[in-house]
């Protein structure tokens, strides 16, 4: 039940952020709408695939999933809007 409606509220959020992906106007918030929104969505299904298959196995590959999704999409987005800031400047 719990992992239902993990899922769910994980699509919704994933929903979110591809509406805000074709509607915002300029990269900059594009970039904001999917990097937080869709991470957050990702991670709450991760944590939903925790609850409904618990194995040790599973667990710790999904724990690692999600340290790495964590630590990588904020980075990744701020690479991106940091090159976009640099060439509107040139």
């Amino acid at each position: 039940m719990a992992a239902d409606i993990l899922i769910i509220t994980g699509s919704i959020f994933i929903v979110i952020s591809t509406i805000g992906l074709i509607r915002l106007p300029d990269p900059l918030s594009r970039i904001h709408s999917i990097s937080k929104i869709t991470s957050f969505g990702l991670g709450l299904m991760i944590i939903a695939t925790i609850l409904e298959h618990y194995e040790f196995g599973l667990l710790i590959k999904s724990i690692l999933v999600l340290f790495f999704l964590i630590l990588t999409t904020p980075l990744s987005a701020h690479v991106i809007a940091r090159n976009i800031t640099r060439h509107k400047q040139k």
